[in-house]
């Protein structure tokens, strides 16, 4: 897949909710989704003269930490149109945009009616993997709705992390969704407890910027990139997204990818391949979902932003219920995601100085095609396959010479 050509720029017009009249004074900055999504009336995205300002097609390095650059403003909503004004005539200022609602891309599903628990690791051959990597010493960043800090099958695998909710430290999770995703990525194995994480060594950072009554917006996740960036992630698990583009995320994904981290994104479940942000952006690593029967979920969106598959149907792993820790089981390509960033977590356990692009290409190269022969819409390269990934890695590390330290010598 060529990364350059998988996206089609428009002009962003956010019309919605605000009136047309607010909108007119927003300095657009980049392309829009086709579909609408009502932005939030009492937060403002803005970006001063003195950072660069990126736009989808331009060439060129992403943004630097001193360039990045983006501020969120809490407006009362009734001021909302005079803060615009102001903003719009001062010459200091080069960007503004609106901020836009996410929500989790998963359907909860109920645990009675369904059964085959963590059939997914042994779809996805994890136990084999182990015999190479358990993720040992890798930051995953889950940027979600926190993580059940008391939970048996997490307890211990988590640093303090941030909740840019509420802005502060508490990361405790009351929407259940980052505790289900987190699960997915790291839950400890052998502890005689639920069940296990794909990377069960790996260490999360549970990163809030979904609130407790599971919804987030834009802005929360631009500041959760920057400081899973600066915690030392090397994989951001994103398992939620909105409909519009927004220049801010963009610039915030790209500066990720440049520091040499591997974000991977949910596609979203409208069964559709209308834009889906993060998951649209080219430099996104974004996972589509596979049924019990290496079938399509039928909710997921396809289109040319899918890089790989992954389970995403009656996924068991830890939850948070009315403050008790517990378990269910959750559908949607929420829970594609994990299943990736658990798989790079392995991988980089074996070789912590892989290049990116190089495990993009590992993991898109080891995958099983399903559908069309090749590359397709609805499983991009495939579905993800531990046991290949890690056992193609095997050989490759014991080679000395660092210009062959991480490519394996196999034909895609």
């Amino acid at each position: 897949m060529i990364l350059c050509a998988r996206r089609t720029v428009r002009w962003l017009l956010p019309l919605f909710l605000l009136g047309a009249s607010l909108a007119a004074m927003v300095k657009p900055v980049a392309a829009a989704a086709d579909q609408p999504a009502h932005p939030l009336p009492d937060r403002i995205l803005v970006k001063r003269t003195g950072d660069a300002v990126y736009t989808a097609a331009q060439d060129g390095p992403a943004p630097t930490p001193e360039t990045l650059g983006w501020e969120v403003l809490s407006v009362p909503p009734e001021e909302t149109a005079e803060v615009l004004a102001r903003l719009q005539a001062d010459p200091t200022v080069a960007a503004v945009e609106f901020d836009y609602p996410i929500l989790p891309a998963y359907w909860p599903n109920d645990p009675a009616v369904l059964s085959g628990a963590q059939w997914a690791l042994t779809r996805l051959q994890v136990e084999q993997a182990w015999d190479i990597s358990t993720g040992a010493a890798i930051t995953v960043a889950v940027l979600d709705s926190g993580i059940d800090t008391a939970h048996p099958d997490l307890a211990g695998r988590w640093l303090p992390g941030y909740n840019f909710f509420d802005d502060n430290h508490d990361i405790t999770d009351r929407c259940g969704h980052g505790t289900h995703v987190a699960g997915i990525v790291a839950a400890a194995a052998d502890n005689g407890e639920g069940i296990s994480g794909m990377a069960p060594q790996a260490i999360l950072l549970p990163v809030k910027v979904i609130g407790d009554e599971c919804f987030g917006s834009y802005g929360r996740m631009v500041k959760g990139i920057e400081y899973a960036v600066a915690q030392g992630a090397r994989v951001i698990v994103i398992s939620s997204g909105g409909l519009m583009y927004q220049q801010a995320l963009h610039d915030a994904v790209r500066y990720a990818r440049a520091q040499g981290v591997l974000v991977v994104v949910a596609a979203g479940n409208q069964d559709s391949r209308a834009p889906f942000y993060p998951g649209s952006f080219a430099e996104s690593f974004t996972v589509a979902g596979t049924d019990t029967q290496d079938g399509a979920y039928a909710k997921s969106n396809y289109g040319e932003q899918i890089d790989v598959a992954a389970p995403a149907v009656h996924i068991y792993s830890t939850y948070v219920r009315d403050g008790r820790s517990d378990y269910t089981y959750m559908t949607g390509t929420s829970m594609a995601a994990p299943h990736v960033g658990g798989l790079a977590a392995l991988i980089l356990a074996v070789q912590p100085a892989m290049p990116v692009d190089q495990l993009e290409h590992l993991l898109r190269l080891t995958a099983d095609d399903l559908g069309a022969p090749g590359w397709d819409e609805e499983f991009g390269a495939g579905r993800i396959n531990a046991a290949r990934a890690l056992q193609t890695l095997k050989p490759v590390a014991q080679i000395a010479a660092p210009r062959t330290l991480y490519l394996p010598m196999v034909q895609p």
